[in-house]
């Protein structure tokens, strides 16, 4: 078995007293594995991340509000579905804004090529 793996930061960012979604409502992301690794907020409210069973909103199986550097979710992404709530600063004379590190791993059966 072959896997692609990419990393990347995820920054979500409200300004101005706005609202930042940080996803398009529950979602799978096309990989076979996404691991979020909270790194670090500044001036928001709780964002929290939801795993659902499938696309409806009644299959909600976890909520989790990540707070600690590197705390990381797991989303297995052929299974389960997920998003996370919008960041909305505390003081709206100031930026807010959420960091994840994300990796995402799509896996290949031997012999396909990468």
């Amino acid at each position: 078995m072959h896997s692609n793996t990419c990393v990347h930061q995820f920054r979500v960012k409200a300004e101005g007293g706005q609202v930042s979604p940080t996803t398009s409502g529950i979602h799978q992301d096309g990989f076979d594995w996404i691991f979020m690794h909270f790194i670090k907020k500044k001036n928001t409210h709780p964002v929290i991340s939801e795993v659902f069973a499938g696309p409806e909103e009644d299959s909600l199986i976890f909520t989790k509000e990540m707070s600690r550097c590197l705390e990381t979710l797991i989303i297995n992404d052929n299974k389960c579905w997920h998003r996370a709530s919008s960041v909305v600063p505390f003081d709206n004379q100031q930026s807010g804004w959420r960091d994840l590190l994300l990796v995402t791993c799509r896996c290949f059966p031997q012999g396909v090529p990468v």
